[in-house]
């Protein structure tokens, strides 16, 4: 699709929409993003989407941040235009009837008592939420009105945002811990209409053998203009199977060099687990606080130059990008990246060389034994040997 195609199109229903449902300020930052592809087609009509965006990756005056947010807006316009797809946002809060209200409550006073990440505290707050919202919106003002009918249609999106597995699994859970917030029988029959999605494990692929080694060649290769930050980030994910979370909560409290190793509680579970210290990771923590850690006293090992202090979740993204545009690896439009990338090949290496599923996933700190099973799904090497031939069935 050319720039011009999409300068052409009407996209006051996808402004209206994102107003609507997050803020005035958050439209006008896809309505920027449009009038500057507007003044690119009138003077560059026939180039690509693609080619725009990699004009604006090397043209942009402001930094990487906010370069790559302009370049999300841009993909979302286009989704838009070619498919009429709304994107995600952030919703506002309106106020909810007295119920739903007295629901959000208790449900985040449990999960505070025995969840321990902010974030999925608030991912489950948000999928009850925006469900309530919608019920309300419909004159639903309690669960013992709710139709089956309303369920269908709000997972089928008829907002415009179809949901899936991973909200109805959100919105159940939500409502089975809350189960006396209403008359004995309610809370379970809407669980009874949640659509009940099959369970299982998406494929893709990660990293083969030849791009885990130029990820390694990387790591361990001083001939590259890879920050010591960088690496040793990525090495903790690539080596230790650490989360991006923990990496970036990471303090010398955590880090053993002498002994060789890192002990942690994860932000995520909860769950303590100490893990072996590579001594490539060593190597690029003990480099990268000796050479390139701005002067701060914040206890965290990796710091942002900028405010002294513990790195963003797009920090740590950006770590891996540049790792994976060092090596080459995983680096077109639509292929997986993010440091789970390099966590997911510490799982799957194990795996191959016979490790038990079960102490993989107590290495890597998952509540559940069998969490690592899902791992067997991403090793296509693997999936071909269990693998049955069909010449038995001509």
């Amino acid at each position: 699709m050319d720039i011009k195609d999409i300068a052409g199109s009407d996209i006051k229903p996808l402004l209206e929409y994102i107003e609507k449902q997050s803020s005035k300020d958050n439209a006008n930052l896809y309505r920027y993003e449009f009038k500057h592809i507007a003044e690119m087609a009138s003077s560059h009509p026939s180039i690509t989407i693609d080619e725009y965006k990699k004009l604006l990756a090397v043209s942009a005056k402001s930094g990487r941040l906010q370069t790559l947010r302009r370049m999300s807006y841009v993909d979302k316009i286009y989704d838009y235009v070619s498919k009429g797809t709304l994107p995600m946002v952030q919703h506002k809060r309106i106020d909810l009837p007295s119920e739903y209200t007295s629901f959000i409550s208790m449900l985040r006073s449990r999960l505070d008592s025995s969840v321990s990440s902010p974030r999925t505290i608030e991912n489950y707050v948000d999928a009850v939420w925006s469900f309530c919202a919608y019920l309300a919106a419909h004159n639903v003002l309690s669960f013992k009105n709710v139709t089956e009918q309303m369920v269908v249609a709000y997972f089928n999106g008829a907002d415009g945002k179809p949901r899936g597995r991973t909200i109805s699994c959100r919105i159940r859970n939500a409502i089975l811990r809350c189960l006396d917030q209403w008359a004995e029988g309610v809370g379970s029959q809407v669980v009874s209409m949640l659509p009940d999605y099959p369970s299982g494990t998406t494929i893709y692929p990660g990293l083969s053998k030849e791009e885990s080694a130029a990820v390694e060649k990387v790591l361990i290769n001083d001939s590259n203009t890879v920050s010591y930050r960088s690496k040793a980030i990525c090495s903790l994910a690539f080596y230790a199977g650490l989360r991006e979370s923990d990496i970036s909560g990471l303090t010398c409290g955590n880090v053993n060099f002498k002994k060789k190793f890192i002990h942690v509680k994860q932000q995520k579970t909860g769950m303590e687990v100490t893990i072996p210290l590579d001594v490539v990771c060593s190597n690029l923590i003990v480099r990268y606080v000796r050479q390139e850690r701005p002067p701060s006293r914040s206890p965290y090992i990796f710091i942002s130059k900028r405010t002294k202090d513990r790195l963003s979740r797009q920090d740590m993204y950006e770590a891996s990008l540049d790792v994976l545009l060092a090596a080459g690896v995983h680096a077109g439009e639509g292929e997986r990246k993010g440091l789970h990338l390099f966590r997911h090949h510490m799982a799957t290496s194990l795996i191959e060389t016979g490790a038990n599923p079960a102490i993989v996933s107590a290495m890597l700190g998952h509540r559940d034994p069998s969490s690592a099973l899902r791992y067997l799904n991403s090793d296509f090497e693997l999936l071909k040997r269990c693998s049955l031939s069909i010449s038995e069935f001509r």
